[in-house]
């Protein structure tokens, strides 16, 4: 790739921290979904900026966090089964974190890739039909 200045990495440069922005139908329910059942921290968030609502979640203490946005008239989520985000966990952590979906009425599917199956995984529309899979390490 060309414009790469950073020889210490193979593949480029290694970003200092990541965010995931994607639109929801509703933030109300993601924040649900994330915080009450995967158990993410709310890392702030915005009103109203230019028309669009935010919020930040992700894991307390990481560098990267995934951004939720809507607004009126705004881009509708249009995930298929292959838009995955994974969270590679304990068991233990898996399980806990599947059964608090479970609790809040979200179900765990068979996901059409058979190897999230082969290796125990747990799969889980987020509200906006986006895949959340967790697997054990």
């Amino acid at each position: 790739m060309s414009g790469s200045t950073n020889s210490n990495v193979p593949w480029g440069p290694q970003p200092g921290s990541v965010r995931i922005a994607r639109p929801t139908a509703s933030i109300e329910k993601a924040m649900s979904f994330y915080v009450d059942g995967v158990g993410w921290t709310r890392h702030g968030g915005f009103r109203n900026h230019e028309g669009i609502d935010g919020e930040f979640v992700g894991a307390p203490d990481v560098d990267w966090h995934l951004e939720l946005t809507f607004h009126e008239g705004g881009p509708t989520p249009r995930p298929t089964d292959e838009d995955l985000f994974v969270l590679y966990l304990t068991t233990t952590q898996c399980n806990e974190i599947a059964q608090r979906l479970v609790n809040l009425g979200h179900a765990n599917f068979q996901h059409p890739n058979p190897y999230w199956q082969s290796v125990g995984a747990r799969c889980f529309h987020d509200p906006d039909g986006y895949v959340l899979v967790l697997s054990p390490l």
